[in-house]
């Protein structure tokens, strides 16, 4: 503020005391300027009125619903048998889950069909061990994730579609279809999980799911087991 007013005293003083003011516009130029001020306005560009900016939609899709309510859902345990078929191959696992604990059982044929091995995959939530019962033996090591929870939970709906409703397995589900490759989900109401996924020759079948509780012995290796 005193800035402002030094410079207005300055003004003040410099200006001459006997100055004339402007002396008042003709009537010639007031019409002139009336004139040209008509003609600027009539060659203005008309306004244009920016067209509504149309609301946001804040709303998530169907199939993001369902996944979204899969992954809130509360499953202290879970366990269920997974029919994996490709081709005329089919294969069978039992799949147990508990926080970030999980085991998983299958058969593995030796050379024919009458040597079978039971073997086993389990996490603890410090390791990863392959073992075997028949010899009791372990391994562990670094093996790839293979939590079958945590894959069905990261899947990737945004081509799917709803198309109707099936049973599978005794399941009430409703069916999804892809608008990419025309594969199919059931997915189940009742567990929030899909119960059967299918593309072409392939499939993958969920079975005798369920979420009661399960023992934390059943993700850790016998004690007298032998660990190489």
């Amino acid at each position: 503020m005193t800035f402002v007013f030094m410079l207005i005293c300055c003004l003040c003083l410099t200006a001459p005391a006997n100055a004339d003011p402007d002396p008042a516009p003709t009537a010639q130029q007031t019409a002139a300027a009336t004139t040209e001020a008509q003609t600027v306005s009539e060659n203005a560009a008309p306004e244009q009125t920016p067209p509504a900016v149309e609301a946001q939609k804040t709303e998530p899709s169907e199939m993001q619903s369902l996944l979204e309510k899969m992954k809130n859902r509360k499953r202290p345990s879970l366990s269920f048998k997974m029919t994996s078929t490709q081709g005329t191959e089919k294969k069978t696992f039992n799949i147990y889950s508990k926080n970030d604990k999980w085991r998983l059982e299958t058969s593995v044929y030796e050379g024919s069909l009458n040597n079978v091995t039971r073997v086993v995959v389990l996490s603890d939530g410090t390791g990863t061990f392959i073992y075997a019962p028949s010899v009791h033996v372990a391994t562990k090591g670094e093996f790839p994730e293979i939590n079958v929870l945590n894959e069905l939970m990261n899947l990737d709906l945004s081509s799917y579609k709803t198309t109707g409703s099936s049973t599978v397995n005794g399941y009430k589900c409703r069916l999804l279809t892809s608008d990419k490759d025309g594969s199919e989900i059931c997915f189940s109401e009742e567990f929030l999980l899909p119960v059967i996924f299918r593309t072409g020759e392939n499939s993958i079948e969920l079975s005798d799911i369920s979420e009661k509780t399960i023992s934390d012995d059943s993700f850790s290796l016998p004690p007298d087991v032998y660990v190489f």
